[in-house]
């Protein structure tokens, strides 16, 4: 039994896009209403996106349909921050986002305990394929219901953030056993990025309690550490490991995540300042409609980017930032 057919996940993955349709007539009738529209900046720096990547498309011959769904993907992210800075939150709103969040979180932490012992089956009932995806200790890589370990990674790096500031605000130690709980499922991701998220965490809490009392519990943390070190040591040591081999040590014919990075850096440099143009690199449009740059840094022969199957296409996510709309990604990454 299938929950979700293709139909249906095809049908929910333009959730967001029709969030915006919603929301943006919204806020531009209130702006004609002569209401105040808060965060200038994120206007201004998607004005230079569109203003940059319309003038590289433009140079590029990109087609129109193309280069709009391109657009909207790159811009997609802002078009939201946006939109919620322009929602008048009360308390009362902000407790049942809390509420909706922690249940959901729940539910996520259920899955992925079922997710750990019959990974092919759930995956199959709830309709994101059969394949799993192991990595150290022949574990698999939990994803829950998410469609990626990575985004499963993320999520709960976030929760036990999040359960680590009530424990500074309130100083109830059961919110560290949470966080703690939800920082063990982030690593169950094996994602190398998701790991370094966990310790930016843990070192700015850390950080946080000031100097005075950073420097008293050095001791304690640094035995913390040592002894974190001895037990997941194998598991830190082998992620990297599988890192440098991905992006650095692996050479450009065997990795299309390397491939990509490699010929963003070029397209940046031969086509600045504007790149590309929209729809052309490293994203999902440049994937569905196989761009023709990929054929002309003679990427069209690697595994995962050939394009009969471009599986990684998409599987890195800053190439198609750089490659695409040249100076406009400074600002990009400016903004975030």
């Amino acid at each position: 039994m299938v929950i979700f057919g293709e139909a249906g996940r095809q049908l929910f993955s333009y959730l967001d896009e029709f969030f915006i349709l919603v929301c943006l007539p919204a806020l531009l009738l209130n702006f004609l209403r002569g209401e105040e529209i808060k965060g200038k900046s994120v206007i201004i720096i998607i004005t230079l996106i569109t203003f940059l990547g319309t003038a590289s498309s433009l140079i590029q011959d990109v087609p129109p349909l193309i280069a709009m769904q391109g657009f909207l993907l790159m811009t997609k992210g802002l078009i939201y921050l946006l939109i919620f800075i322009n929602i008048p939150f009360s308390k009362t709103d902000i407790n049942n986002t809390y509420k909706f969040i922690k249940g959901a979180a729940l539910v996520i932490l259920l899955f992925a305990v079922v997710d750990f012992f019959i990974p092919a089956i759930l995956r199959g009932f709830i309709g994101l394929g059969t394949s799993t995806d192991t990595k150290l200790l022949n574990l698999p890589s939990l994803q829950s219901v998410f469609v990626h370990p990575n985004i499963f990674g993320w999520f709960m790096v976030l929760c036990g953030a999040y359960a680590l500031a009530k424990y500074k605000a309130e100083q109830k130690i059961n919110y560290v056993y949470i966080a703690t709980l939800f920082f063990l499922f982030a690593m169950m991701s094996f994602r190398f990025k998701t790991v370094l998220a966990l310790l930016f965490v843990l070192i700015a809490f850390y950080l946080s309690s000031g100097l005075k009392k950073s420097l008293v519990y050095l001791l304690p943390a640094s035995l913390l550490t040592f002894f974190v070190f001895i037990v997941f040591g194998d598991y830190f040591l082998g992620l990297t490991d599988i890192t440098i081999t991905r992006y650095i040590s692996a050479d450009v014919s065997d990795s299309a995540r390397k491939a990509l990075y490699q010929v963003a850096l070029l397209i940046g440099a031969a086509e600045f300042p504007f790149g590309e143009g929209f729809g052309r690199y490293g994203e999902f449009i440049a994937r569905q409609n196989y761009s023709p740059v990929y054929y002309d840094y003679n990427m069209n022969g690697i595994y995962g980017l050939k394009p009969e199957d471009p599986r990684w296409a998409t599987d890195t996510y800053w190439p198609h930032i750089i490659g695409k709309s040249g100076l406009s990604a400074r600002y990009y990454c400016w903004a975030y």
